[in-house]
């Protein structure tokens, strides 16, 4: 995923150390009780529909997503799911359209973290009638 063209330069600022840190732990730049990335996304997916009157609409979030996940200090933990290092290497490494990014599915990208920000959208779905 050329991780280490993207963490600290376009992803996770500052935390390049624990990226190359042999047997860091995870999530080691969280307090205790500090919410992981995956649960600040569930935040950053809320906050879109909430703002976009209960509906859901993917160019937005996708920009919302791009936001949160490149700015600096807007979140704190040290570890990146396989598919936001494939979604930015395709955008960043590849220059692809955003709509375009998502990443090969391997065995690294089946992950039970990033289903948490689907929950609100496949019920925003559900309520619209798709």
């Amino acid at each position: 995923h050329h991780v280490r063209d993207l963490v600290g330069i376009h992803i996770a600022h500052d935390k390049t150390t624990a990226w190359e840190t042999p047997h860091t732990h995870y999530h080691a730049g969280l307090d205790p009780g500090e919410n992981i990335i995956n649960v600040r996304l569930l935040r950053v997916t809320l906050r879109h529909i909430t703002a976009n009157n209960g509906h859901y609409d993917r160019s937005q979030w996708l920009q919302k997503y791009i936001q949160f996940m490149t700015t600096p200090n807007s979140h704190n933990d040290t570890y990146i799911d396989a598919v936001h290092r494939q979604f930015f290497w395709n955008l960043k490494g590849v220059d692809k359209p955003p709509e375009q990014c998502a990443g090969e599915e391997n065995h690294d990208t089946a992950v039970i973290g990033g289903c948490v920000s689907l929950i609100p959208v496949i019920l925003c779905c559900m309520r619209s009638g798709y």
